[in-house]
Protein backbone atom coordinates (compact mmCIF):
# COMPACT_ATOMS: atom_id res chain seq x y z
CA UNK A 1 0.00 0.00 0.00
CA UNK A 2 2.47 2.11 0.40
CA UNK A 3 4.25 1.47 -2.70
CA UNK A 4 1.21 2.56 -4.06
CA UNK A 5 0.86 5.64 -2.37
CA UNK A 6 4.55 6.44 -3.21
CA UNK A 7 3.88 5.71 -6.99
CA UNK A 8 0.95 8.27 -6.97
CA UNK A 9 3.39 11.15 -5.90
CA UNK A 10 6.79 9.89 -7.55
CA UNK A 11 7.35 13.03 -10.00
CA UNK A 12 6.47 15.50 -7.12
CA UNK A 13 8.45 13.63 -4.86
CA UNK A 14 11.18 13.24 -6.61
CA UNK A 15 11.50 16.80 -7.27
CA UNK A 16 11.48 17.31 -3.70
CA UNK A 17 13.82 15.63 -2.84
CA UNK A 18 16.05 16.87 -6.01
CA UNK A 19 15.10 20.03 -4.64
CA UNK A 20 16.05 19.38 -1.31
CA UNK A 21 19.90 18.78 -2.27
CA UNK A 22 19.37 14.68 -3.27
CA UNK A 23 21.10 13.61 -6.58
CA UNK A 24 18.46 13.12 -9.30
CA UNK A 25 19.92 9.61 -9.57
CA UNK A 26 19.53 8.83 -6.02
CA UNK A 27 15.86 9.70 -5.59
CA UNK A 28 14.19 6.23 -6.23
CA UNK A 29 16.54 4.34 -3.41
CA UNK A 30 15.96 7.30 -1.34
CA UNK A 31 11.79 6.47 -1.57
CA UNK A 32 12.59 2.80 -1.17
CA UNK A 33 14.07 3.48 1.90
CA UNK A 34 11.68 5.99 3.32
CA UNK A 35 9.09 3.08 2.31
CA UNK A 36 11.37 0.52 4.06
CA UNK A 37 11.81 2.66 6.89
CA UNK A 38 7.91 3.28 7.35
CA UNK A 39 6.69 0.51 7.00
CA UNK A 40 9.36 -1.59 9.51
CA UNK A 41 8.45 0.86 12.56
CA UNK A 42 4.47 0.92 11.91
CA UNK A 43 5.02 -2.79 11.66
CA UNK A 44 6.69 -3.02 14.91
CA UNK A 45 4.69 -0.52 16.60
CA UNK A 46 1.72 -2.79 15.62
CA UNK A 47 3.05 -6.04 16.09
CA UNK A 48 3.92 -4.30 19.83
CA UNK A 49 0.04 -4.10 20.26
CA UNK A 50 0.08 0.09 19.65
CA UNK A 51 -2.10 0.05 17.37
CA UNK A 52 -4.25 2.67 19.84
CA UNK A 53 -0.71 4.79 19.37
CA UNK A 54 -1.01 4.77 15.72
CA UNK A 55 -4.37 5.81 15.36
CA UNK A 56 -4.15 8.61 17.66
CA UNK A 57 -1.35 10.03 15.74
CA UNK A 58 -2.90 9.43 12.53
CA UNK A 59 -5.50 11.73 14.17
CA UNK A 60 -3.37 14.63 15.28
CA UNK A 61 -2.07 13.35 18.94
CA UNK A 62 0.78 14.04 18.97
CA UNK A 63 1.24 16.33 15.97
CA UNK A 64 3.50 14.46 13.60
CA UNK A 65 6.21 17.02 14.28
CA UNK A 66 6.15 16.29 17.77
CA UNK A 67 5.89 12.34 17.73
CA UNK A 68 8.31 10.40 18.75
CA UNK A 69 7.96 7.82 16.62
CA UNK A 70 8.57 10.42 13.39
CA UNK A 71 11.62 11.50 14.83
CA UNK A 72 12.69 7.63 15.03
CA UNK A 73 11.83 7.20 11.45
CA UNK A 74 13.70 10.55 10.40
CA UNK A 75 16.89 9.66 12.02
CA UNK A 76 16.66 5.82 11.22
CA UNK A 77 16.25 7.20 7.29
CA UNK A 78 18.91 9.92 7.57
CA UNK A 79 21.20 6.90 8.85
CA UNK A 80 20.19 4.86 6.30
CA UNK A 81 20.67 7.63 3.05
CA UNK A 82 24.31 8.48 4.69
CA UNK A 83 25.43 4.76 4.98
CA UNK A 84 23.83 2.92 2.03
CA UNK A 85 23.91 5.96 -0.84
CA UNK A 86 26.76 7.74 0.78
CA UNK A 87 24.40 11.34 1.00
CA UNK A 88 26.21 13.75 2.81
CA UNK A 89 24.66 14.67 6.07
CA UNK A 90 23.11 17.69 6.08
CA UNK A 91 21.49 16.46 2.62
CA UNK A 92 20.34 13.08 3.89
CA UNK A 93 18.77 14.91 7.46
CA UNK A 94 16.15 17.69 5.14
CA UNK A 95 15.43 14.61 2.89
CA UNK A 96 14.54 12.99 5.62
CA UNK A 97 12.86 15.79 7.77
CA UNK A 98 10.84 15.97 4.98
CA UNK A 99 10.23 13.04 3.41
CA UNK A 100 8.68 10.99 6.17
CA UNK A 101 6.02 13.42 7.24
CA UNK A 102 5.17 13.88 3.93
CA UNK A 103 4.54 9.65 3.59
CA UNK A 104 3.20 10.13 7.18
CA UNK A 105 0.63 12.31 6.20
CA UNK A 106 -0.48 10.55 2.99
CA UNK A 107 -0.75 7.68 5.72
CA UNK A 108 -3.31 9.44 7.64
CA UNK A 109 -4.92 11.06 4.85
CA UNK A 110 -5.68 7.25 3.89
CA UNK A 111 -6.66 6.22 7.27
CA UNK A 112 -8.90 8.85 8.27
CA UNK A 113 -10.76 8.91 4.84
CA UNK A 114 -11.17 4.74 3.82
CA UNK A 115 -13.28 4.07 7.55
CA UNK A 116 -10.82 1.20 7.39
CA UNK A 117 -8.07 2.53 9.67
CA UNK A 118 -6.93 -0.94 11.04
CA UNK A 119 -6.68 -2.76 7.90
CA UNK A 120 -4.91 0.23 6.50
CA UNK A 121 -2.28 0.13 8.88
CA UNK A 122 -1.65 -3.33 7.78
CA UNK A 123 -1.71 -3.19 4.78
CA UNK A 124 1.49 -0.17 5.26
CA UNK A 125 2.68 -2.70 7.96
CA UNK A 126 2.59 -5.84 5.28
CA UNK A 127 5.78 -4.78 3.67
CA UNK A 128 8.12 -5.47 6.35
CA UNK A 129 6.53 -7.44 9.43
CA UNK A 130 8.32 -10.63 9.49
CA UNK A 131 4.90 -12.21 9.95
CA UNK A 132 3.41 -11.57 7.01
CA UNK A 133 3.08 -14.86 5.89
CA UNK A 134 0.93 -15.95 9.09
CA UNK A 135 -1.05 -12.88 8.66
CA UNK A 136 -1.87 -13.53 5.03
CA UNK A 137 -3.42 -16.66 5.93
CA UNK A 138 -4.56 -16.05 9.57
CA UNK A 139 -5.77 -12.17 8.73
CA UNK A 140 -8.54 -11.62 11.18
CA UNK A 141 -7.02 -14.40 13.66
CA UNK A 142 -3.47 -13.06 13.50
CA UNK A 143 -4.98 -10.25 14.83
CA UNK A 144 -6.80 -12.11 17.78
CA UNK A 145 -3.88 -14.34 18.54
CA UNK A 146 -1.03 -11.29 18.52
CA UNK A 147 -2.63 -7.91 18.66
Amino acid sequence: MLHKLILEVKEELAAKLFASGLELTKTQEAMDLAREVVSRKISEQMAGGNTEGLMDLFHGVPPLDQSTLVKNMVSDLEQKLCSKTHTPDGVARSVSEFMVPFLMNRISHVVNTTGHAEATLQAVADNRSPLRHIKRLGGNVFRVLFL
